[in-house]
This record gives structure tokens, C-alpha cells and sequence, in this order.
């Protein structure tokens, strides 16, 4: 976690210190994506994270303040649920895989920086693995139709959210930006390339 939170303090450095480049957007122009998030997945469970949450998208520019694009993440994370009164504890392991469309509507470059702010819908398709064991000296038999399960199946889902951000040019080809919203994690940073 020390060298994760070390390439985040180098990135937001690097975002500062560069020189920033005036970059016109024109409609055809792609960027392609590449985030981390600063965030855990499911980090409200006190979960311990075998992936930390990863994105990549591809907008292309539709007009000069305009983009559409696609969107692609992953994480995945090892928890356990503790049930006292039923003696149940619950182990899981989630490796969420999220896939959605983007709306991006961006600002005018501002020495080097755009303010931009979208909406995105998708799918998040979850696959949890899950194993429980009882704590106690139960007879097992009949065990499940005596308590109630206290682990709700995961299922795929719709996603809609909204998100805003900001980018700084490195160089003609080069960006960063740290983006907040609802996603693969609350707060991503990334590096970004035009073609």
C-alpha cells in the first residue's frame, strides 16, 4: 500500500509541476484512459483488496466540448460477514467487472486544464464466491432451514451516475487527471493519451 500511495504522490507532483501545453480538442480526436482508484472498492465493508479498482476508456470527441466514450473496470476483494446471534460467519471473495457508455461535456483549455463533468450508464456484473461456516455446535443437519441466510446473492445490475473531473495536458499527447464519482471507486487518478 506504501508504493500505491508513493505513485500517487509522484502523479499529483507531476500534474503540478508539468508544463502545461494548450491542447485543442477537435471532434474526431480520441483519448484513450487509464485510472486508479484512490478509493477501495467496497472500502465500507472493511474489505481487504486483492485488486485495486482499475479503469480504461476511450472518449471520442463528438464536438469541440463534447465526447462519448466507453468505459471498462475491475477490482476485486477478499471480506468476511460476522452474523453473533446465528453463530455464522460468512467469507467472500467479490471480483466486479464494470462495463458502461460515457457522456463527457468539457470546458475550454484553461492553461493546460479542463473542468469536465458527464453522465455514464452501464452494467456492473459482479462475481461473488462465498463460504460460509457455523461457529457453534449445532447439529448441521437442517441447519439452513432453521436460520435465515444473512449473505444477499450478488446480481448483475444497471448503473447510472455522474461524475466531474479535471485533466491537465502533458506535452501534445499526454494528460493526467483525478476524477470523483460513482464507479469502480469514488476518486480515480489517471494518465490519459491522445491520438
Amino acid at each position: 500500500m506504501t508504493n500505491l500511495k508513493l505513485a500517487l504522490l509522484f502523479l499529483v507532483s507531476s500534474i503540478t509541476l508539468a508544463n502545461a501545453q494548450s491542447i485543442q480538442l477537435t471532434p474526431g480526436n480520441l483519448q484513450l484512459g487509464l485510472g486508479l482508484g484512490v478509493v477501495p472498492t467496497f472500502a465500507a465493508d472493511q474489505t481487504q483488496t486483492l485488486v485495486p479498482p482499475v479503469s480504461a476508456r476511450a472518449d471520442v470527441m463528438v464536438a469541440n466540448n463534447f465526447a462519448l466514450g466507453v468505459y471498462a473496470a475491475y477490482s476485486s476483494v477478499e471480506g468476511q460477514q460476522y452474523n453473533e446471534p446465528a453463530a455464522v460467519m460468512t467469507q467472500f471473495q467479490n471480483n466486479n467487472l464494470m462495463l458502461g457508455m460515457r457522456a463527457t461535456a468539457m470546458s475550454n483549455d484553461m492553461s493546460g486544464w479542463r473542468v469536465y463533468g458527464g453522465f455514464m450508464a452501464g452494467a456492473n456484473l459482479p462475481d461473488v464466491s462465498s463460504e460460509t461456516t457455523y461457529l457453534d455446535d449445532t447439529p448441521k443437519d437442517g441447519r439452513d432451514s432453521q436460520y435465515p441466510t444473512f449473505f444477499k446473492p450478488a446480481e448483475t445490475s444497471m448503473i447510472f451516475s455522474g461524475y466531474v473531473g479535471a485533466q491537465r495536458a502533458i506535452g501534445k499527447r499526454f494528460g493526467a487527471y483525478a476524477e470523483a464519482g460513482l464507479g469502480i471507486s469514488l476518486f480515480n487518478l489517471g494518465l490519459v493519451y491522445r491520438l
